[in-house]
């Protein structure tokens, strides 16, 4: 069994011009609680995100930082992890919740500004 460290559970979300992009090593999809919603404008258009885009099972539109209490939930894609594999409610996002384990956040959104100090982390 390998051991998790504190720092394996901290998820970075980059922000820029008030609208949610993607994460440190994922794209991410939304729930509405009717159909996936991915942010229209990712650092990077990940396989999978193109994947699922192709397939129609994920839809493309602006998401502000406003527009995340409209969600039910958020899914972290990417080449290696699909819709379901990782999802955080977004009352754990929204209110930040910390990990009962680490009493850290599980989720950390990062703004524009913050981008050169994501090393630090």
């Amino acid at each position: 069994m390998v051991a998790k460290s504190c720092a394996d559970d901290i998820i970075i979300t980059i922000i820029i011009d008030e609208k949610v992009t993607d994460g440190s090593y994922f794209n991410l999809v939304f729930w509405d609680g009717n159909k996936w919603i991915t942010p229209d404008a990712p650092l990077l258009n990940g396989v999978r995100r193109q994947q699922l885009l192709a397939a129609n099972k994920i839809k493309e539109a602006p998401i502000s930082i406003a527009d995340l209490s409209a969600f039910e939930k958020v899914s972290l894609i990417n080449a290696m992890l699909s819709i379901g594999t990782i999802e955080l409610s977004m009352e754990q996002v929204l209110e930040r919740q910390p990990n009962s384990k680490c009493g850290k956040d599980l989720f950390k959104i990062i703004g524009e500004n913050q981008l050169r100090s994501v090393g630090e982390l």
